[in-house]
């Protein structure tokens, strides 16, 4: 089982700093992450982050 706390590194996403190479498995997670959360971040509808 995976730990969040040993096994996963806490990051907000940002334009400079896209996650393009993210693979989850399901394609419309996968195009959201890379095109369409920094306009959601934008626009104050959410606050992204990913685990690595």
């Amino acid at each position: 089982m995976i730990s969040l706390q040993k096994d996963c590194e806490f990051n907000i996403i940002r334009q400079d700093k896209g996650i393009f190479d993210f693979d989850c498995g399901n394609q419309d997670l996968n195009e959201f992450f890379a095109l369409e959360s920094f306009e959601y971040q934008d626009n104050l509808l959410a606050e992204t982050s990913f685990s690595t």
